[in-house]
């Protein structure tokens, strides 16, 4: 092969590998939502004396926890597996309008990483529990 045609050839691969490259980014940012804004998940409010430990997450299609009221939404932490909570209240921590996390993006903190699809976010802990969300669907491994 030529010395041209191999550099074109490395130049290609290059440009390729690109954006998959972008496309692995993650996200720690406190608040955020998937692009349809299905989604929305941050790291809960906790007492300002402690640190944060738990990850929560609201969609439509999450069942209601057996006991309380309020809106049903998913907790998580770093061990252990994921928790059905009913929320009657703002419970993120800080405020504002959410960061959008695209497709094919990841978000992590406190031992919980999320990975965003098409129409679903997948998180799961370090102790390989999670759970799926989105659609209108609920799904907890």
């Amino acid at each position: 092969m030529s010395r041209a045609r191999t550099l074109a050839v490395l130049g290609s691969l290059a440009v390729t590998a690109t954006p998959a490259a972008a496309a692995s980014t993650s996200s720690h940012t406190k608040l955020w939502k998937n692009k349809s804004g299905s989604v929305v998940c941050g790291v809960e409010n906790h007492p300002k004396s402690k640190s944060a430990t738990t990850v929560l997450c609201g969609s439509e299609g999450i069942p209601r926890a057996k006991h309380g009221f309020g809106d049903p939404f998913v907790q998580i932490g770093a061990r252990g597996s994921a928790q059905l909570v009913l929320l009657s209240q703002d419970s993120f921590e800080g405020s504002g309008t959410p960061a959008t996390i695209r497709s094919g993006e990841t978000w992590s903190s406190l031992g919980v990483t999320c990975t965003l699809g098409a129409k679903t976010v997948t998180c799961k802990n370090e102790s390989k529990h999670g759970f799926t969300i989105g659609n209108g669907k609920y799904k907890s491994f």
